[in-house]
């Protein structure tokens, strides 16, 4: 399987109950977004680098802005927040992944 394709039954039963975008907050999301994007060596199918959004405008149209070390910690932290509420359980994918962007988890960011 290929490791940077998110396995859509675990994502459909994860992100089912959610109906935020993770960029405009609104109550539309259409697609799953990779916050390490697939291009980037450390990209993962791990839930924990999975966003909910709106595909156009909040996905493709601020592609470059998502994309920014800010907004991929904003976007794992709160992707993280959310499936510890939903209870999920972390696997070894998802251990290794959080290790190798702790940097990004630990981020303090201004609302």
């Amino acid at each position: 399987m290929n490791q940077k394709i998110f396995d859509k039954d675990t994502m459909v039963s994860l992100w089912s109950d959610n109906y935020e975008c993770w960029f405009c907050e609104g109550n539309r999301p259409d697609s799953i977004h990779h916050i390490i994007p697939r291009s980037d060596t450390f990209c993962s199918n791990s839930p924990l680098n999975s966003a909910p959004m709106c595909n156009y405008p909040c996905h493709l149209n601020n592609h470059g802005l998502i994309t920014t070390e800010k907004w991929k910690a904003k976007l794992l932290q709160k992707t993280i927040r959310y499936l510890l509420k939903q209870n999920y359980a972390l696997t070894q994918q998802d251990l290794e992944f959080y290790l190798k962007h702790q940097k990004l988890y630990e981020q303090h960011l201004d609302s």
